[in-house]
């Protein structure tokens, strides 16, 4: 699960694995012609934004019990100056109900190369950091619940935000 500042992130992110990723994108880019095209040979697929997308969880669940990667933006959307979100209530439960690791990971400098906004395209620094996979047992071993998808969704955006800190804290020392 990363960060999500700009539309090249999924770029950088697939980059930095050398796995076949697949991930969600908002439906809306999903129209007729070249850029749905484009976005579904990258494995994206779409999902409905601000309402419980059950095929869009279906598929995920599916993709992550086949053993594939799946690249979840926790929060739902870009970030417009960089700062971590709350992260929607889905992914919780997607984590839940999946036995996949999840791996919080930080990814700086999209936002400074592509801005949300931003029309043109800049040169920065981008830098990929993944975390260590998260413990979910102690979760699993809770009721399914609301609270407990809230939690799984806090425990991994403070996570990434450790990995922003660390990441900043290097980028001073240099």
């Amino acid at each position: 699960m990363i960060n999500h500042a700009s539309y090249l992130d999924p770029i950088f992110i697939g980059r930095a694995v050398n796995r076949s990723i697949h991930y969600m994108a908002r439906a809306t880019l999903f129209k007729s012609g070249i850029i749905d095209k484009f976005l579904r040979s990258l494995n994206a697929f779409p999902v409905h934004l601000g309402s419980a997308d059950r095929g869009a969880i279906r598929n995920a669940l599916k993709i992550l019990d086949e053993g594939n990667l799946l690249l979840i933006f926790p929060e739902g959307t870009r970030s417009f100056d960089g700062t971590l979100g709350k992260a929607q209530d889905g992914v919780g439960f997607m984590a839940y109900r999946t036995k996949a690791d999840v791996i919080p990971v930080y990814l700086s400098g999209t936002q400074k190369a592509w801005a949300r906004g931003s029309k043109m395209i800049k040169t920065a620094k981008i830098t990929v950091t993944f975390g260590k996979p998260l413990d979910m047992s102690i979760y699993r071993d809770s009721e399914a619940s609301r609270e407990t998808y809230s939690e799984i969704g806090a425990e991994v955006m403070a996570r990434i935000a450790e990995l922003k800190r660390d990441r900043e804290s290097k980028k001073l020392a240099l």
